[in-house]
Protein backbone atom coordinates (compact mmCIF):
# COMPACT_ATOMS: atom_id res chain seq x y z
CA UNK A 1 0.00 0.00 0.00
CA UNK A 2 2.94 2.37 1.13
CA UNK A 3 4.57 1.74 -2.09
CA UNK A 4 1.50 2.07 -4.39
CA UNK A 5 0.65 5.62 -2.61
CA UNK A 6 4.51 6.66 -3.37
CA UNK A 7 4.33 5.69 -6.69
CA UNK A 8 1.06 7.70 -7.05
CA UNK A 9 2.44 10.79 -5.89
CA UNK A 10 5.50 10.60 -8.00
CA UNK A 11 3.24 10.10 -11.07
CA UNK A 12 1.45 13.18 -9.84
CA UNK A 13 4.60 15.20 -9.51
CA UNK A 14 5.56 14.07 -13.03
CA UNK A 15 2.25 15.36 -14.41
CA UNK A 16 2.26 18.36 -12.65
CA UNK A 17 5.80 19.02 -13.59
CA UNK A 18 4.79 18.07 -17.50
CA UNK A 19 2.16 20.79 -17.04
CA UNK A 20 4.38 23.51 -15.93
CA UNK A 21 6.71 22.95 -18.35
CA UNK A 22 4.14 23.10 -21.12
CA UNK A 23 3.52 26.45 -19.58
CA UNK A 24 6.71 27.82 -19.31
CA UNK A 25 6.76 27.22 -23.12
CA UNK A 26 3.44 28.56 -23.68
CA UNK A 27 4.39 31.72 -21.47
CA UNK A 28 8.19 32.34 -22.47
CA UNK A 29 7.18 36.16 -22.88
CA UNK A 30 5.36 36.28 -19.15
CA UNK A 31 6.46 39.59 -17.75
CA UNK A 32 6.63 39.56 -13.61
CA UNK A 33 7.24 43.15 -13.72
CA UNK A 34 3.53 42.87 -14.86
CA UNK A 35 2.22 40.37 -12.55
CA UNK A 36 3.74 42.04 -9.73
CA UNK A 37 2.27 45.64 -10.49
CA UNK A 38 -0.91 43.60 -10.53
CA UNK A 39 -0.90 41.67 -7.43
CA UNK A 40 -0.02 45.18 -5.77
CA UNK A 41 -3.05 46.61 -7.28
CA UNK A 42 -5.49 43.95 -5.45
CA UNK A 43 -8.14 45.83 -3.64
CA UNK A 44 -7.27 44.36 -0.15
CA UNK A 45 -11.04 44.92 1.44
CA UNK A 46 -12.00 42.42 -0.90
CA UNK A 47 -9.36 39.84 -0.56
CA UNK A 48 -10.48 40.05 3.03
CA UNK A 49 -14.36 39.86 2.23
CA UNK A 50 -13.41 36.63 0.15
CA UNK A 51 -11.90 34.94 3.36
CA UNK A 52 -14.62 35.95 5.36
CA UNK A 53 -17.07 34.28 3.18
CA UNK A 54 -15.12 30.97 3.06
CA UNK A 55 -15.17 30.55 6.24
CA UNK A 56 -18.69 31.14 6.91
CA UNK A 57 -18.68 27.84 4.93
CA UNK A 58 -16.89 26.35 7.63
CA UNK A 59 -20.13 27.16 9.24
CA UNK A 60 -22.44 26.08 7.12
CA UNK A 61 -20.93 22.62 7.12
CA UNK A 62 -20.77 22.67 10.80
CA UNK A 63 -24.78 22.68 10.62
CA UNK A 64 -24.91 20.52 7.50
CA UNK A 65 -23.26 17.56 9.40
CA UNK A 66 -25.58 18.61 12.72
CA UNK A 67 -28.38 17.66 10.03
CA UNK A 68 -26.65 14.26 9.02
CA UNK A 69 -26.25 13.25 12.77
CA UNK A 70 -29.20 14.27 14.49
CA UNK A 71 -30.70 11.12 14.08
CA UNK A 72 -28.09 9.43 16.10
CA UNK A 73 -27.41 12.32 18.07
CA UNK A 74 -28.72 16.03 18.53
CA UNK A 75 -25.46 18.66 18.69
CA UNK A 76 -25.02 22.04 18.12
CA UNK A 77 -23.29 23.47 14.86
CA UNK A 78 -21.55 25.09 17.07
CA UNK A 79 -19.95 22.24 18.42
CA UNK A 80 -18.69 21.33 15.27
CA UNK A 81 -17.15 24.26 13.76
CA UNK A 82 -13.93 23.72 15.60
CA UNK A 83 -13.19 20.11 13.65
CA UNK A 84 -14.63 20.99 10.52
CA UNK A 85 -12.00 24.38 10.68
CA UNK A 86 -9.19 21.63 11.65
CA UNK A 87 -10.62 19.42 9.36
CA UNK A 88 -9.81 21.43 6.05
CA UNK A 89 -6.71 23.00 7.80
CA UNK A 90 -5.04 19.26 7.48
CA UNK A 91 -6.59 18.95 3.79
CA UNK A 92 -4.79 21.91 2.96
CA UNK A 93 -1.57 20.69 4.22
CA UNK A 94 -1.75 16.87 3.75
CA UNK A 95 -3.85 16.91 0.50
CA UNK A 96 -6.80 14.91 0.21
CA UNK A 97 -6.34 12.34 2.84
CA UNK A 98 -6.31 14.84 4.88
CA UNK A 99 -9.96 14.64 4.16
CA UNK A 100 -10.23 11.92 6.96
CA UNK A 101 -8.93 14.01 9.68
CA UNK A 102 -12.42 15.90 10.11
CA UNK A 103 -14.80 12.79 10.50
CA UNK A 104 -12.38 11.35 13.18
CA UNK A 105 -12.39 15.03 14.93
CA UNK A 106 -16.39 14.70 15.32
CA UNK A 107 -16.38 11.20 15.73
CA UNK A 108 -14.35 12.12 18.91
CA UNK A 109 -16.40 15.47 19.46
CA UNK A 110 -19.77 13.86 19.74
CA UNK A 111 -18.63 9.63 21.32
CA UNK A 112 -20.53 8.34 17.89
CA UNK A 113 -18.80 5.35 16.10
CA UNK A 114 -16.04 6.76 13.51
CA UNK A 115 -17.72 4.12 10.75
CA UNK A 116 -20.95 6.29 11.06
CA UNK A 117 -18.91 9.44 10.27
CA UNK A 118 -16.88 8.16 7.30
CA UNK A 119 -20.69 7.37 6.17
CA UNK A 120 -21.95 10.41 6.80
CA UNK A 121 -18.56 12.00 4.91
CA UNK A 122 -19.10 10.14 1.85
CA UNK A 123 -22.84 11.21 1.82
CA UNK A 124 -21.60 15.17 2.42
CA UNK A 125 -19.07 14.66 -0.78
CA UNK A 126 -22.08 13.45 -2.98
CA UNK A 127 -24.21 16.11 -2.15
CA UNK A 128 -21.43 18.24 -2.72
CA UNK A 129 -20.85 17.11 -5.93
CA UNK A 130 -24.20 17.49 -6.96
CA UNK A 131 -24.57 21.05 -5.90
CA UNK A 132 -21.47 21.84 -8.14
CA UNK A 133 -23.25 20.40 -10.84
CA UNK A 134 -26.68 21.74 -10.00
CA UNK A 135 -24.67 25.12 -10.36
CA UNK A 136 -23.06 24.85 -13.20
CA UNK A 137 -25.38 22.82 -14.88
CA UNK A 138 -27.82 25.57 -14.46
CA UNK A 139 -25.24 28.28 -15.42
CA UNK A 140 -24.73 26.63 -18.66
CA UNK A 141 -27.98 26.28 -19.78
CA UNK A 142 -29.35 29.53 -18.90
CA UNK A 143 -26.88 32.13 -18.35
CA UNK A 144 -26.58 34.79 -21.51
CA UNK A 145 -23.15 36.04 -20.26
CA UNK A 146 -21.16 32.93 -21.67
CA UNK A 147 -22.42 33.58 -25.05
CA UNK A 148 -19.49 35.33 -26.00
CA UNK A 149 -17.01 32.42 -25.13
CA UNK A 150 -15.44 30.34 -27.02
CA UNK A 151 -16.72 26.58 -27.05
CA UNK A 152 -20.06 28.19 -25.45
CA UNK A 153 -22.02 25.73 -28.11
CA UNK A 154 -20.01 22.66 -26.67
CA UNK A 155 -20.59 24.36 -23.10
CA UNK A 156 -24.51 24.41 -23.90
CA UNK A 157 -24.42 20.95 -24.42
CA UNK A 158 -22.66 20.06 -21.89
CA UNK A 159 -24.72 21.64 -19.41
CA UNK A 160 -27.85 19.84 -20.86
CA UNK A 161 -25.97 16.42 -20.04
CA UNK A 162 -24.47 17.67 -16.48
CA UNK A 163 -28.13 18.29 -16.14
CA UNK A 164 -29.64 15.13 -16.99
CA UNK A 165 -26.19 13.64 -14.93
CA UNK A 166 -27.81 15.86 -12.40
CA UNK A 167 -31.39 14.24 -12.29
CA UNK A 168 -30.54 10.87 -12.68
CA UNK A 169 -28.49 10.90 -9.39
CA UNK A 170 -31.08 12.42 -8.34
CA UNK A 171 -32.92 9.50 -8.56
CA UNK A 172 -30.42 6.96 -7.92
CA UNK A 173 -30.20 8.66 -4.39
CA UNK A 174 -33.88 8.23 -4.16
CA UNK A 175 -33.40 4.53 -5.03
CA UNK A 176 -30.50 3.81 -2.79
CA UNK A 177 -32.20 5.41 0.25
CA UNK A 178 -35.38 3.12 -0.18
CA UNK A 179 -33.28 0.18 -0.74
CA UNK A 180 -29.74 0.36 -0.43
CA UNK A 181 -28.36 -2.89 0.76
CA UNK A 182 -30.47 -4.59 -2.09
CA UNK A 183 -29.13 -2.55 -4.81
CA UNK A 184 -25.73 -3.20 -2.95
CA UNK A 185 -26.26 -6.80 -3.06
CA UNK A 186 -27.06 -6.83 -7.08
CA UNK A 187 -24.20 -4.59 -7.69
CA UNK A 188 -21.93 -6.88 -6.14
CA UNK A 189 -23.35 -10.22 -8.16
CA UNK A 190 -23.23 -8.59 -11.30
CA UNK A 191 -19.69 -7.47 -10.92
CA UNK A 192 -18.08 -10.49 -9.10
CA UNK A 193 -18.16 -12.41 -12.25
CA UNK A 194 -15.90 -9.75 -13.71
CA UNK A 195 -13.56 -8.69 -10.35
CA UNK A 196 -14.86 -9.83 -7.00
CA UNK A 197 -12.33 -7.49 -4.54
CA UNK A 198 -14.44 -4.89 -7.37
CA UNK A 199 -17.36 -6.34 -6.21
CA UNK A 200 -17.18 -6.47 -2.50
CA UNK A 201 -16.18 -2.55 -2.48
CA UNK A 202 -18.28 -0.89 -4.36
CA UNK A 203 -21.00 -3.09 -2.64
CA UNK A 204 -19.34 -1.57 0.70
CA UNK A 205 -19.41 1.84 -0.88
CA UNK A 206 -22.90 1.77 -1.95
CA UNK A 207 -23.71 0.65 1.92
CA UNK A 208 -22.37 2.92 3.29
CA UNK A 209 -23.83 5.65 0.84
CA UNK A 210 -27.08 4.09 1.97
CA UNK A 211 -26.05 4.46 5.79
CA UNK A 212 -25.20 7.60 5.41
CA UNK A 213 -28.41 9.40 3.48
CA UNK A 214 -30.65 6.78 6.37
CA UNK A 215 -28.81 9.08 9.03
CA UNK A 216 -31.10 12.20 7.74
CA UNK A 217 -34.44 11.96 9.94
CA UNK A 218 -37.05 12.60 7.10
CA UNK A 219 -37.53 13.90 3.87
CA UNK A 220 -37.52 17.66 5.26
CA UNK A 221 -33.76 16.85 6.40
CA UNK A 222 -32.92 15.96 2.85
CA UNK A 223 -34.22 18.94 1.55
CA UNK A 224 -32.82 20.99 4.37
CA UNK A 225 -29.55 19.30 3.66
CA UNK A 226 -29.86 20.18 -0.06
CA UNK A 227 -30.63 23.78 0.41
CA UNK A 228 -27.81 24.17 3.01
CA UNK A 229 -25.04 22.76 0.48
CA UNK A 230 -26.49 24.84 -2.45
CA UNK A 231 -25.66 27.74 0.14
CA UNK A 232 -21.85 26.84 0.70
CA UNK A 233 -21.40 26.89 -2.64
CA UNK A 234 -22.93 29.88 -3.60
CA UNK A 235 -21.10 31.08 -1.03
CA UNK A 236 -17.90 29.76 -2.63
CA UNK A 237 -18.72 31.29 -5.27
CA UNK A 238 -19.71 34.81 -4.37
CA UNK A 239 -15.52 34.48 -2.37
CA UNK A 240 -13.95 34.02 -5.90
CA UNK A 241 -16.53 36.98 -7.46
CA UNK A 242 -14.69 39.11 -4.52
CA UNK A 243 -11.20 37.79 -5.37
CA UNK A 244 -11.66 38.38 -9.27
CA UNK A 245 -13.37 41.86 -8.74
CA UNK A 246 -10.16 42.77 -6.35
CA UNK A 247 -8.23 43.07 -9.47
CA UNK A 248 -9.51 46.26 -11.43
CA UNK A 249 -9.18 44.37 -14.88
CA UNK A 250 -11.69 41.44 -14.14
CA UNK A 251 -14.28 44.20 -13.47
CA UNK A 252 -16.47 42.62 -16.49
CA UNK A 253 -16.86 38.73 -14.91
CA UNK A 254 -19.71 38.08 -13.08
CA UNK A 255 -21.31 35.36 -11.53
CA UNK A 256 -21.58 33.07 -14.67
CA UNK A 257 -18.04 32.97 -15.30
CA UNK A 258 -17.38 31.99 -12.10
CA UNK A 259 -19.37 29.41 -11.87
CA UNK A 260 -17.60 28.11 -15.07
CA UNK A 261 -14.44 28.80 -13.32
CA UNK A 262 -14.98 27.08 -10.11
CA UNK A 263 -16.70 23.70 -12.14
CA UNK A 264 -12.78 23.63 -13.76
CA UNK A 265 -11.38 24.66 -10.23
CA UNK A 266 -13.11 21.79 -8.90
CA UNK A 267 -12.28 18.86 -11.42
CA UNK A 268 -8.58 20.38 -11.21
CA UNK A 269 -8.43 19.56 -7.82
CA UNK A 270 -8.35 15.86 -8.63
CA UNK A 271 -4.96 16.37 -9.48
CA UNK A 272 -3.31 18.04 -5.97
CA UNK A 273 -0.36 17.51 -4.16
CA UNK A 274 -0.12 18.54 -0.13
CA UNK A 275 0.77 22.13 0.43
CA UNK A 276 0.87 23.21 -2.74
CA UNK A 277 -1.76 22.03 -4.53
CA UNK A 278 -1.36 22.16 -8.31
CA UNK A 279 -4.46 20.44 -10.56
CA UNK A 280 -6.67 23.44 -9.00
CA UNK A 281 -4.97 26.23 -9.62
CA UNK A 282 -3.60 25.38 -13.30
CA UNK A 283 -6.97 24.57 -14.46
CA UNK A 284 -8.24 28.39 -12.85
CA UNK A 285 -5.43 29.75 -15.17
CA UNK A 286 -6.08 28.03 -17.98
CA UNK A 287 -10.06 28.81 -18.36
CA UNK A 288 -8.84 32.40 -17.75
CA UNK A 289 -6.12 32.45 -20.57
CA UNK A 290 -7.82 30.00 -22.90
CA UNK A 291 -11.02 30.81 -22.55
CA UNK A 292 -11.58 34.20 -20.69
CA UNK A 293 -9.25 35.48 -23.15
CA UNK A 294 -7.13 37.17 -19.93
CA UNK A 295 -3.64 37.66 -20.01
CA UNK A 296 -1.02 35.35 -18.52
CA UNK A 297 -0.12 37.56 -15.14
CA UNK A 298 -3.71 38.55 -14.41
CA UNK A 299 -4.40 34.90 -14.77
CA UNK A 300 -1.67 33.89 -12.79
CA UNK A 301 -1.81 36.27 -10.05
CA UNK A 302 -5.56 36.19 -9.48
CA UNK A 303 -5.31 32.32 -9.75
CA UNK A 304 -2.79 32.04 -7.26
CA UNK A 305 -4.61 34.55 -4.65
CA UNK A 306 -7.78 32.49 -5.44
CA UNK A 307 -5.60 29.75 -4.07
CA UNK A 308 -4.44 31.22 -1.01
CA UNK A 309 -7.83 32.41 0.23
CA UNK A 310 -10.23 29.98 -0.40
CA UNK A 311 -8.55 27.16 0.00
CA UNK A 312 -4.95 27.72 2.09
CA UNK A 313 -6.44 31.46 4.42
CA UNK A 314 -7.74 28.20 6.98
CA UNK A 315 -4.49 26.85 7.75
CA UNK A 316 -3.35 29.49 10.65
CA UNK A 317 -6.72 29.64 12.51
CA UNK A 318 -7.11 25.63 11.94
CA UNK A 319 -3.37 25.31 13.92
CA UNK A 320 -4.36 27.24 16.51
CA UNK A 321 -7.62 25.12 17.16
CA UNK A 322 -5.54 21.91 16.64
CA UNK A 323 -3.57 23.01 19.47
CA UNK A 324 -6.63 23.30 21.57
CA UNK A 325 -8.14 20.25 20.32
CA UNK A 326 -4.85 18.25 20.77
CA UNK A 327 -4.06 17.29 17.27
CA UNK A 328 -0.87 17.39 15.25
CA UNK A 329 0.41 16.53 11.78
CA UNK A 330 1.71 13.17 13.52
CA UNK A 331 -1.45 12.62 15.01
CA UNK A 332 -3.48 13.27 12.06
CA UNK A 333 -1.30 11.15 9.82
CA UNK A 334 -2.27 7.99 12.23
CA UNK A 335 -6.28 8.96 11.58
CA UNK A 336 -5.11 8.22 7.92
CA UNK A 337 -3.39 5.09 8.19
CA UNK A 338 -6.19 3.65 10.36
CA UNK A 339 -8.96 4.46 8.35
CA UNK A 340 -7.62 2.96 4.84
Amino acid sequence: MKNKRTLITVLVTIVLLAFAYLQFRTWRTFEWGVFFKLSKEADISKLIAAVGFIFVTYFLRAYRWSLFIRRMKTVAASELLSPTIVGFSFLALLGRAGDLVRPYLISRKTGLPLSTQLAVWTVERIFDMGSVAFLVATDLVFSPGLRDLPYYAEFRFWGYMLSAIVLVAAIFTAIIWKIGDAVAQLAQRSISTMSPKLAQSVAEKVRAFSEGLHALENLLAFVKVSLVSLLIWGAIAVSYIEVLHAYPAMQQLDMSHVCLLMFFAVVGSIVQLPAVGGGSQLAVILVMVRIFGLSPEIAVSSGLMLWLCTFMSVIPVGLVLARIEHVSLRSASAVMEDTK
